[in-house]
């Protein structure tokens, strides 16, 4: 094997990212300070620094500014316990992230519309939106950035696992 490569979607805490930028981890870390060092591959136009992991969403610039404390660049909720899982198994691990909310954003405060693997619930959500009109604005934001973005997720994927050595470490 040549390594585990994460690649997905993030929340801006460094004030200079903007949306659709690149940042490549070379640390993982979680909110209680533990780091876990991240395989680093030649990633054209990529900030390179710390990510962090959550498990909520971090919803309001006020809460981005907190976890910015961490000195993270950028905000996830999927990396840390793999990049652990693979720091144990001597698996080297890529983690690159695309910018979809800067740390200025709010992001839609769905609920219970999504399940713990971020599956909608139709229902919920409807009730959400129809509860909270004022998301419906953030969520196609962010609906049309994804759509506009996605392209850039399959090109980092791409460079990652081009960038590996073809046998194995």
């Amino acid at each position: 094997m040549r390594g585990i490569a994460l690649v997905g979607w993030a929340g801006g805490l460094h004030p200079d990212l903007a949306v659709g930028d690149i940042v490549l981890a070379d640390v993982t870390q979680n909110l209680q300070g533990q780091r876990i060092p991240c395989t680093v591959v030649p990633l054209p136009d990529a900030k390179v620094g710390p990510l962090l992991t959550v498990s909520e969403p971090l919803l309001t610039p006020e809460s981005k500014e907190a976890a910015r404390g961490s000195s993270a660049l950028a905000v996830e909720m999927e990396a840390y316990p793999l990049a652990s899982w693979a720091w144990t198994h001597h698996i080297p691990f890529a983690h690159a992230r695309v910018i979809l909310d800067t740390a200025d954003e709010s992001l839609p405060d769905l609920g219970n519309a999504l399940d713990p693997f971020g599956r909608v619930h139709p229902g919920h959500l409807a009730w959400r939106l129809l509860t909270r009109p004022r998301s419906i604005p953030l969520l196609l934001r962010l609906a049309y950035r994804t759509r506009v973005l996605a392209p850039i997720l399959g090109r980092i994927a791409r460079a990652i696992v081009q960038s590996w050595p073809t046998q194995s470490l």
